[in-house]
């Protein structure tokens, strides 16, 4: 369902919302681990007041989503507020992967619409003042995660919002990119949905830099509202583990964090 408005950034998805919530024990479609403890947050542009000129996503005012996972039970808070995957240091030789985009587009550009991002790795050599670039895929990728235990550390599996199916707009789908053998796995929804920028929830009674869960805020759009769904990090093709059914639709955003309960 759409919401209309002059301004692409203000209509759809992308209209911001204007009340904050305190939600408890929320509908779950599925089963919600009971071994999760901790909090889902993600920030996003949200406007209160009608902007005089906006150019999405860099003013305005800013909201935070959050949903607590507790004993198997979800709640939901919403509240206002005034991109790279991983680096590491191996063989002397620094590598890091990121979302590339040829340039940014605002519209208006000479060059025309930029091409859409993918997944790309760079290697930098600071003793020879070189640097190599590869992609791993020409898949279409933004948001680009992992397991943050791995911070600064070698990073093998790498999550990302994408592009599949004709008619898709948006990222309506979430992939995976084991970056050790180069496979590919996704999982799309409907072309006219949404997914947000995924997170990676480590499960606190393993290590294993795959094992735990990837979750993501997901608009659907033939019911206007949005869900927190789950997948298994392991097995992202087999579709989400359960969807926390959430009291609003939740706006397009940007950045988000899974905090584990200390």
């Amino acid at each position: 369902m759409k919401r209309p408005h002059d301004n692409h950034y203000l209509a759809g998805n992308y209209a911001p919302v204007h009340d904050e919530l305190d939600v408890s024990d929320l509908k779950i479609d599925g089963k919600l681990t009971d071994v999760l403890s901790g909090v889902y947050m993600r920030n996003g542009p949200n406007p209160y007041f009608e902007p005089i000129e906006y150019h999405y996503p860099f003013e305005g005012d800013g909201m935070i989503h959050a949903v607590s996972l507790r004993n198997g039970k979800a709640s939901y808070r919403n509240r206002f507020v005034f991109h790279f995957a991983n680096a590491f240091e191996k063989g002397g030789k620094i590598h890091f992967d990121y979302a590339h985009q040829a340039w940014l587009d605002y519209g208006g550009s000479a060059k025309g619409s930029a091409p859409p991002p993918d997944l790309r790795h760079v290697e930098i050599d600071p003793v020879a003042g070189t640097t190599t670039r590869h992609g791993w895929s020409e898949q279409v990728c933004e948001f680009p995660r992992f397991d943050d235990r791995r911070d600064g550390l070698p990073t093998r599996f790498v999550y990302c919002p994408t592009s599949l199916g004709k008619g898709a707009e948006g990222f309506n789908a979430l992939m995976r990119m084991d970056t050790d053998s180069g496979h590919l796995t996704t999982f799309a929804f409907e072309t006219e949905d949404s997914v947000g920028k995924p997170v990676f929830a480590p499960n606190p009674q393993g290590t294993a830099e795959d094992d735990g869960w990837v979750m993501a805020f997901v608009y659907d759009d033939a019911s206007d509202n949005s869900h927190l769904v789950l997948w298994d990090a392991r097995a992202i093709e087999d579709g989400p583990t359960c969807r926390i059914l959430m009291p609003r639709r939740i706006p397009e955003g940007l950045h988000g964090n899974w905090m584990p309960d200390l």
